[in-house]
């Protein structure tokens, strides 16, 4: 019974080994077909020339890209504030929240959007979101960072077009 157990294991070991070798041939294939699928699915820009900055200009400022248009804004995260504490944007606008902290570990918090991110002192965290939702709504530190924690606020106003 022992000797048809270890059989039986010594043959389910070969196999599994042969079920997983890959040979170098196939994993470098694998990484070529990677690496052209890379290539070919980042954008392509075309250089700008005296004509499409004549189209760019006419255009205002319209991504010509096919990217949506992002609005950046930088946040610093200090105890026990936000700067700015009030930040307004159009309803509709993509935004890029640019937070960094200065001292301590803060978060920042806007539950109508789904937004909660950790920020590590002296890190950058981006958040991207849609303002598809209008009017004004509360943000603030979701990680406690001493005495004044809870009066640490973050106003976003949405205005309607």
């Amino acid at each position: 019974m022992k000797v048809l157990t270890l059989s039986l294991l010594l043959f389910v070991l070969v196999l599994a080994g042969c079920v997983s070798y890959q040979s170098p041939q196939i994993n470098e294939e694998r990484e070529q077909n990677l690496n052209e699928d890379e290539i070919t699915s980042q954008p392509t820009t075309q250089p700008e020339t005296e004509e499409n900055k004549e189209d760019n200009k006419n255009l205002g400022n319209e991504p010509t890209s096919g990217e949506a248009q992002v609005r950046e804004i930088r946040i610093v995260a200090r105890q026990w504030e936000f700067e700015p504490n009030v930040i307004r944007v159009k309803k509709g606008e993509r935004v890029r929240l640019i937070v960094t902290s200065e001292d301590v570990v803060h978060g920042l918090a806007f539950p109508d959007y789904g937004i909660n991110k950790e920020i590590a002192p002296g890190n950058e965290v981006v958040i991207e979101f849609v303002a598809d939702k209008g009017g004004e709504f509360q943000g603030f530190c979701s990680v406690y960072c001493g005495e004044g924690h809870s009066s640490m606020r973050l106003t976003l106003i949405v205005e309607e077009n």
